[in-house]
């Protein structure tokens, strides 16, 4: 069940998702959390690095990504069921050998 709503804030911040879980360095140190667990990522920093893998991962699960510029979001990646036409990895079903196009 997703119910956390993660803050990103340090500039110095690199994202992933390794073995189901969200994984966040900074100088700090590493905190992970299960992907599964989590709502939403809201990222404020405006140098951190989100490598792909999180993209994939948080798409699969759910997990809405809200990527902001100073402090207000710019960009949106709601959470939603998976879209009907695409296979599991993201690629579009072939039907009478022609894509279907997605509107």
């Amino acid at each position: 069940m997703s119910f956390h709503i993660v803050t990103i804030n340090s500039p110095q911040a690199s994202l992933s998702c390794r073995d189901g879980q969200l994984t966040c360095k900074t100088p700090e140190g590493e905190k992970r959390l299960p992907i599964e667990d989590i709502a939403s990522i809201i990222i404020t920093s405006f140098s951190a690095q989100i490598h792909s893998n999180l993209f994939l991962e948080a798409a699969r699960h759910g997990v809405a990504l809200i990527i902001c510029e100073a402090f207000k979001p710019v960009s949106a990646a709601p959470s939603s069921p998976p879209i009907p036409g695409f296979t599991s990895h993201g690629h579009r079903k072939i039907q009478n050998g022609l894509v279907d196009r997605c509107i």
